[in-house]
Parts: C-alpha cells; sequence; structure tokens
C-alpha cells in the first residue's frame, strides 16, 4: 500500500529513524491523520492475514521499544496505540499537528475513523495539514474568508485556525475532483454534519463555481446513525439550488431598501414602482432566511461504514482490541 500524498515525507523518516521503508510510511500516514491506531488497522496495511495474530504483535512491541509509540488500554474499544514521538512529527513537517496529545473518547473515534477512511483510499491527493490545504486552495484562487474557520481567544489575543476539525480532504486540481469527508463520532443525530455542511458551504460553493466535481461523504461506525445520515443526504439530493449568493442577495436587499427610502423613481422603476420594490424586499429577506437551507452547489452523497471500528467496538478486547494477542 503506497499513498502519494506523503510526497517524499516517509523517506526522510526512514532515513533519520532507520526504519524500514513500509514502517516508515505506516507511521508517517497514521501521525498526519490521526496521530493513532488499532492493530486490526495495522494488520490490514502490511496485509497479514486475519489468523496472522503473531506479526501485529511484533510491529507495536519494537515501535514501542524504540520509544515511537505507546500502546494503551480503552475499556470500550481495546488497545489503542498512540504515535507520541515528537521527532516523528518533526521529520515530516508536522509539528504544530496536535495528534501527540491524548484527546477525548470522541475525538479519538473521529481520528481512527480520519485514519480508516484513508487507509481504504490511499490513492486520493490528501490534504493531511492545515497548511496544505490552504496552499491548495490559494492556488485555486479561493478567499480565505471561504474556508472554514475558528477563532479562540487567549492571553495575546486571538487565534483564528483554518480547517481545526482536520476532517479529510483530496482536492485534484488536474481533474477538478474534490472529497470531503466527515468522521462522525456521534453516536445519536446527525447535528455535526449539519454545522461542518454550514462551515463549507462557501468553499464548495466557489468550487463548483470553478467547475470541480465534489464528493461528499460521512464516515461513521452507528449503523443508526448511517441509516439517519443517509436520508439526510436523500433530502439535500433532492433540495433546490438556490442561484444567488448570500453576498448578491444582501446588496440586492441593500439596494432596494435605499431605493424605498430615498423614493428614487428611477431607482423604483428597476422593480416595478414603489410597491413591486415592497415586494422584492421582502421576498428578499425571506430568500435570506431560507439561504442556509438553499444549497449553493452541487455534489454527491454517500455515506461510509468503517467495519475495522465497527468490530472494535463491539468486540473491545483490552488485550489487543478484537485480536486476541498470541
Amino acid at each position: 500500500m503506497t499513498f502519494p500524498h506523503l510526497d517524499g515525507r516517509a523517506g526522510k523518516l526512514a532515513d533519520a529513524l532507520d526504519l524500514p521503508a513500509d514502517l516508515a510510511e505506516w507511521l508517517a500516514v497514521t501521525a498526519l491523520h490521526s496521530g493513532c491506531f488499532l492493530r486490526s488497522q495495522l494488520q490490514v496495511y502490511f496485509g497479514f492475514a486475519e489468523e496472522n495474530r503473531r506479526s501485529p504483535t511484533r510491529i507495536i512491541h519494537k515501535l514501542i521499544n524504540k520509544q515511537l509509540i505507546t500502546e494503551t488500554s480503552l475499556k470500550s474499544l481495546g488497545l489503542l496505540a498512540r504515535v507520541t514521538n515528537k521527532a516523528i512529527y518533526r521529520f515530516i513537517g508536522a509539528d504544530n499537528i496536535r495528534h501527540r496529545r491524548s484527546a477525548s473518547l470522541p475525538l479519538t473515534f473521529r481520528r481512527l475513523l480520519a485514519l480508516d477512511y484513508v487507509l481504504d483510499h490511499p490513492h486520493l491527493p490528501w490534504l493531511p495539514t492545515e497548511e496544505e490545504k490552504v496552499a491548495c486552495f490559494d492556488q485555486l484562487g479561493i478567499d480565505r474568508a471561504k474556508l472554514p474557520h475558528r477563532v479562540w481567544d487567549n492571553a495575546t489575543g486571538h487565534t483564528v485556525r483554518l480547517f481545526a476539525n482536520k476532517h479529510p480532504i483530496a482536492v485534484d486540481p488536474r481533474s477538478k475532483q474534490a472529497c470531503f469527508v466527515y468522521a462522525d463520532s456521534e453516536e445519536k443525530s446527525p447535528q455535526g454534519v449539519l454545522s461542518w455542511r454550514s462551515e463549507h458551504a462557501a468553499l464548495w460553493s466557489d468550487l463548483c463555481r470553478l467547475g470541480f466535481r465534489l464528493s461528499i461523504v460521512h464516515a461513521s461506525y452507528n449503523l443508526r446513525l448511517e441509516e439517519s445520515v443517509s436520508r439526510l443526504f436523500t433530502r439535500w439530493t433532492h433540495q433546490p439550488h438556490s442561484t444567488v449568493s448570500r453576498a448578491e442577495a444582501e446588496r440586492e436587499l441593500a439596494r432596494v431598501q435605499q431605493a424605498l427610502r430615498s423614493d428614487d423613481r428611477s431607482e423604483l422603476e428597476v422593480y416595478g414602482g414603489f410597491n413591486g420594490a415592497l415586494r422584492a424586499s421582502a421576498a428578499l429577506e425571506e430568500r435570506l432566511e431560507e439561504h442556509d437551507n438553499l444549497a449553493t452547489y452541487s455534489a454527491d452523497y454517500s455515506t461510509w461504514i468503517s467495519e475495522r471500528i465497527l468490530q472494535a467496538v463491539r468486540n473491545p478486547n483490552p488485550s489487543g482490541s478484537h485480536i486476541a494477542n498470541a
């Protein structure tokens, strides 16, 4: 299994830490996309047969002995390996990624889902870091104000992070295809994917304007949640599309309201007179209220279930995930 998007980082890691190429690649991809992994995921990467329980264990022990990872037991999941060595992140140019730090259980599941999806789609042009995502959309000429962002207050002021949720994104400018994956650790409702959609709507709209084909994927390990999201995606697929952006609608509303306030007859005539302008103003206000329920882009929607994480949750084994140690 190879990951073209690593772009030489695995080789640097292999040289720096004196590791076999495949093991260096595994550490690079897990550090970039999750910072943690299950033995079942390692088993898939190395192509070990399901009944081969010794080889994953040997690799885990080797990495632990070299102080590159740690392994802990989670009651609801089984054994979880974490890539904790600072040097790994430094050598792959990902010092700012916080995957080294321990995380809450929902965030851990989100990271595992992200890694699992990447493992099943290794040849997509993934953008694993914030810097790579921003650089990609900068090159496409997309305004950074349209990128999903979050603001944190701190002692020195405000910190703005773009793509702070770190969900997987793959973009191929040559074929004009983009894949956005929502790794959903929520077990009860699709509320998270609704918020995620709102954060990305402006970016998706600009990509469609540039001729990109969008693939939007909901990744989870919960079958009931998948059913709920599938119904939501069906509604989105058949949802009417707005042909006017929110900014354009706001500008038009300001224009018609200014015409009404100033009683500018030439401007009012554009809307069919004073009464027509009143109706246009009311319609624009209603459109703005409903705008968040209208898509300004078209996309292919799909759901994806991680069988590996599903099995680990169903059969948690503190001595070896859902694969017993030998």
